[in-house]
């Protein structure tokens, strides 16, 4: 189990490089009628770090996994933040009236927009993938490769060709192979939110 692999060093998933809000108010006073408040949020951010990764099996012949109670390890086959996901952005609006009830009281509604253009991105999706393994050949207590029995002749087997067959075993693993699903979406939080309204009524005394 490769210390580099199994503990990799790098930013963390919730790192964000660059992160950008800007906002602004227009507010148009009607005397009696009270006073409107409009309102933007622009909100953009770099997209969150990524690498290869899939689930590895403990190899039983490693000295540091004796005790380990767990099989698997998660094997990341480059470091953290080699990869990014899409960055993305969406405007938030806003529109507030305010009136006077008299004797201090004040009465508002508010109506707020998020993701007023419905902007949908991408913003990760699955990066996981499975594990080719090399083989090495068993060997018993001398150091010998030990052959495959047929169970027929009591003889060491052979393949197609007429060549010996040896018992193999996995030794390390070798090489990180995209999953099914790599590269896509797999879950409604790899969307953007969707537009959402809010509508708020509050009263305040002053």
């Amino acid at each position: 189990m490769p210390t580099a692999a199994a503990s990799p060093s790098g930013p963390l998933d919730g790192d964000v490089e660059h992160r950008i809000r800007a906002w602004g108010q227009l507010r148009f006073d009607f005397e009696n009628y009270g006073h409107l408040v409009l309102g933007g949020l622009l909100r953009f951010e770099t997209g969150r770090p990524w690498a290869r990764n899939s689930l590895t099996s403990i190899l039983g012949d490693d000295p540091r996994t004796v005790g380990e109670s767990a099989a698997f390890y998660d094997h990341y086959w480059e470091p953290l933040g080699s990869h990014r996901f899409p960055s993305s952005w969406a405007l938030d609006l806003s529109a507030r009236h305010e009136v006077a009830l008299g004797e201090g009281l004040h009465a508002w509604f508010k109506v707020t927009v998020t993701n007023a253009f419905d902007r949908d991105g991408m913003t990760s999706f699955s990066t996981y993938g499975e594990t080719a393994y090399e083989e090495g050949l068993l060997l018993d207590a001398n150091g010998q490769p030990i052959p495959v029995i047929d169970p027929g002749t009591g003889q060491q087997a052979t393949d197609e060709n007429g060549y010996p067959l040896w018992q193999t075993e996995i030794v390390a693993p070798a090489s990180f192979v995209p999953g099914t699903n790599f590269g896509k979406a797999t879950r409604d939080s790899d969307y953007q939110d969707p537009r959402a309204y809010l509508f708020t009524v509050g009263f305040s005394w002053r």
